[in-house]
């Protein structure tokens, strides 16, 4: 009688039972999805910055040919006379215009759709802060003719390891690397840094008289956002010797106060609480409904002697399938749809 009635009650009720399929799949899709936005948002994105050893600012100046090492000191002391700082790195940089890299492949009209299209700044591999990692969040090492560019560069010109890049330098020399790694940058997303090893960035700075000197500062955990952006503020107001070189800085990922992942991570959380009570509340009512429709034969059940307990779980055993292959399909579709969401929206921290 027991199976008797579950084979009725599945025929009866076959375009419920695949409607809640449907909705259950829907539900667990976005809850893991969530779930591993939210982390990726918090717990990945700290680890994330922490791991790179990323500052809250970058500074760049353009390098003073005729005191370098004076103007750097002097950059430097203001920073250092600034309680809230903790720690400065100089680096070389070298700009080049869009129209000196050439990806293999890639047209003009790719480019341009690039964030901070129209620059490319190259990186010594060494730098000691703000560092990059591969796509699988580790550390890396260049050989001789090799480049590393950013997954937001690879994203829209669609290079890959393996493939070509040119780069025309000042002097009008024409040099060819093999893109080796395509890297995470999670202090700052979406630039289109290029790193290379020491003996690379070498012959480029050779052949490119014109560098910029950039600071990496790192400023109390304290501070705000607003009081990050008051300190930029109070060097652009400082020294006029200073100002005629200051180019421009950039806040990275690690200050405090971004509003895109609070706003990303409410939403989420909001959208998984709704899917989890939708289904609760599909699932009670289809049981309840299925339950009333068999009132003659659990009459029947009980007038047995038979306990009502064995074939509650009896008639369960449908819902408890359907939830099974909800979660194996919310499962791996929840880690397919964040890695679109990882790929289009927070690009850079996490994979």
């Amino acid at each position: 009688m027991f199976f008797r009635m579950l084979k009725k009650d599945i025929a009866d009720t076959k375009g419920l039972n695949i409607i809640l399929l449907l909705f259950m799949c829907f539900a667990s899709v976005l809850t893991v999805s969530s779930a591993i936005m939210i982390y990726v948002n918090t717990i990945g994105h700290k680890k994330n910055i922490e791991k790179v050893d990323a500052y809250e600012a970058m500074l760049m100046t353009e390098r003073d040919l005729n005191d370098v090492s004076g103007t750097q000191e002097k950059t430097e002391s203001w920073f250092w006379d600034r309680e809230e700082v903790e720690d400065v790195e100089c680096v070389n940089v070298i700009r080049f215009a869009s129209n000196a890299v050439d990806f293999e492949g890639c047209d003009e009209s790719t480019i341009d759709r690039l964030v901070n299209r129209g620059t490319y700044y190259a990186f010594d591999l060494s730098v000691k802060h703000n560092r990059v990692t591969d796509i699988d969040s580790n550390f890396f090492d260049l050989q001789y003719g090799t480049v590393a560019v950013s997954e937001a560069v690879s994203a829209v010109t669609h290079v890959k390891v393996g493939d070509k890049m040119r780069i025309t330098t000042q002097m009008g020399n024409v040099y060819e690397f093999k893109i080796a790694v395509i890297t995470k940058d999670p202090s700052f997303e979406g630039s289109n840094r290029l790193f290379f090893n020491s003996e690379d960035f070498k012959v480029l700075k050779d052949d490119s008289p014109i560098t910029k000197d950039l600071y990496f500062i790192d400023l109390n955990d304290s501070l705000s956002t607003g009081e990050v952006y008051q300190f930029i503020q109070d060097y652009d107001d400082s020294d006029a010797e200073l100002e005629e070189f200051y180019e421009g800085v950039i806040t990275s990922a690690k200050v405090p106060g971004e509003v895109l992942p609070i706003i990303i991570n409410i939403f989420m959380i909001l959208f998984s609480i709704l899917a989890i009570a939708m289904v609760f509340m599909s699932v009670s009512f289809t049981v309840k409904t299925a339950i009333k429709n068999e009132e003659k034969e659990l009459g029947m059940i009980k007038a047995l002697g038979i306990e009502s307990a064995a074939f509650n779980w009896l008639f369960a055993a449908k819902y408890i399938v359907i939830s099974l292959v909800a979660s194996i399909v919310g499962f791996f579709g929840g880690i397919a749809l964040s890695r679109y969401e990882l790929k289009y929206m927070t690009m850079g921290q996490l994979k």
